[in-house]
C-alpha cells in the first residue's frame, strides 16, 4: 500500500493530464503555477523546463492513488529558474547517461520521454506500464516510488548544478492552499 501523503485543504485534487483551472483538478505542475503566484499553466516560469517536462512525465503515469506521492516534490519544484548553460547541461547529460541514444541537444520533452522510457523500459514490457485500458494499476503501483525517486534525483542535479542546497525545500503553507482554493473558485 502507498504511504499515505495528505493535499492540504483547498488545493485542487492531482490528475492525469491538462486541465482548465475550474476542474478543481490539476497535475502537478498546473498546481505549482498557482502556488507560485502564475496563471494556471502546464509550464510555469518558476520550474526548469526539463523539470517540469520530467514532472509531467512522472504525474502523468502514476495511478490516481499514487500520484500524492509527488507532493514533497512541489516546495523543491517552485523556483528552480536557473536555465543557465550549465545547469541545463547537467540535466540533459544526466538524462542521456541513462540510456544510449538520447542527444543532449533533444527538446526538454523529447530528452525526458526518452530518458524515462530508458529507465522504465523493464516496467513497461514487463508489467504493460504503458496500458490505457485501465487495467494495469497494480502494475503502474509497483512502478510508483521508482518514478518519483527518479523525479527527486533528476531535481538533486538540477541542485547540484545550481549551487541550491541539495534536496532544498519549500513548504506549501495554509495560506497558500487557500490561496489556490479562492483562485480556482474565482475561476468558476
Amino acid at each position: 500500500m502507498t504511504e499515505q501523503v495528505m493535499i492540504p485543504d483547498g488545493l485542487p485534487s492531482l490528475s492525469r493530464g491538462s486541465h482548465s483551472p475550474t476542474e478543481g483538478a490539476g497535475c502537478v505542475m498546473e498546481l505549482i503555477s498557482v502556488l507560485a503566484g502564475e496563471n494556471w499553466s502546464d509550464q510555469p516560469a518558476c520550474t526548469h523546463p526539463i523539470l517540469g517536462a520530467a514532472a509531467i512525465m512522472t504525474n502523468d503515469n502514476l495511478t490516481d492513488e499514487d500520484r500524492p506521492l509527488l507532493v514533497p516534490l512541489i516546495g523543491r519544484l517552485i523556483g528552480t529558474t536557473d536555465r543557465s548553460t550549465p545547469v541545463t547541461m547537467a540535466l540533459r547529460t544526466h538524462l542521456a547517461d541513462q540510456q544510449q541514444t538520447t542527444d543532449v541537444n533533444d527538446t526538454p520533452d523529447s530528452i525526458v520521454r526518452d530518458s524515462w522510457h530508458s529507465v522504465f523500459s523493464t516496467y513497461i514490457e514487463q508489467n504493460r506500464l504503458a496500458c490505457t485500458c485501465g487495467e494495469c494499476d497494480a502494475e503502474k503501483h509497483a512502478a510508483a516510488k521508482p518514478m518519483v525517486a527518479w523525479l527527486a534525483r533528476l531535481i538533486d542535479v538540477y541542485d547540484e548544478a545550481s549551487g541550491r542546497q541539495v534536496g532544498a525545500r519549500r513548504v506549501i503553507t495554509h495560506d497558500e492552499a487557500v490561496y489556490v482554493r479562492e483562485v480556482v473558485t474565482a475561476r468558476t
